[in-house]
């Protein structure tokens, strides 16, 4: 099973609380799996993506280990309730950017705008979530492909709304130095 977990972490905290994920999973091949996580800008401040066999797991090795963490203020999980289709690995040629683009569907058009979403370049993953957005898609490309896979998703008939969080890492390198 497929599950996204949005973290809102307590004022400047996201460093804090990212250093201490890579403690509790300094390697991305641990029980559970962890998928990926990133300090992101959007509606929350880390995305963190894993693969457990069940609800009860996701629970007792996940959540009950992020509610520990106090610089945490809100957690919000969307798991993902089809079995999801094979992701593309980016290609390793140039530096690449994950954005996560959570969206709104048109009521029974989810299946068909999933098929779609998988049809895109550039698009690693997309799952049907339960909670307060239908889908999640993940694009890994190269910077500049980014805001084009982005408008690519938002064109997709029977797109509603959606919301993308892209890695701090990647404002951070075009921020001015203070």
């Amino acid at each position: 099973m497929k599950a996204f977990v949005s973290i809102v972490t307590t004022p400047s905290q996201f460093y804090t609380v990212q250093r201490k994920l890579k403690k509790l999973w300094p390697t991305r091949k641990s029980n559970p799996e962890i998928l990926d996580f990133d300090v992101v800008v959007g509606f929350c401040d880390i995305i963190v993506e894993v693969s457990v066999k069940d609800t009860k797991e996701l629970l007792e090795k996940v959540l009950d280990k992020l509610m520990k963490i106090p610089e945490i203020s809100v957690l919000r999980t969307f798991i993902s309730i089809i079995e999801p289709a094979p992701s593309t690995p980016a290609k390793k040629t140039e530096e690449v950017t994950t954005g996560y683009v959570f969206i709104n569907v048109v009521p029974e058009k989810a299946r068909d705008v999933l098929k779609s979403l998988l049809e895109i370049s550039g698009v690693t993953s997309a799952d049907l979530i339960l909670g307060e957005y239908d889908i999640v898609a993940k694009s890994t490309v190269p910077l500049y492909l980014l805001p084009d896979k982005i408008s690519d998703m938002q064109k997709v008939d029977g797109v509603k709304r959606s919301v993308t969080c892209i890695p701090v890492s990647v404002i951070k390198r075009f921020s001015p130095k203070g």
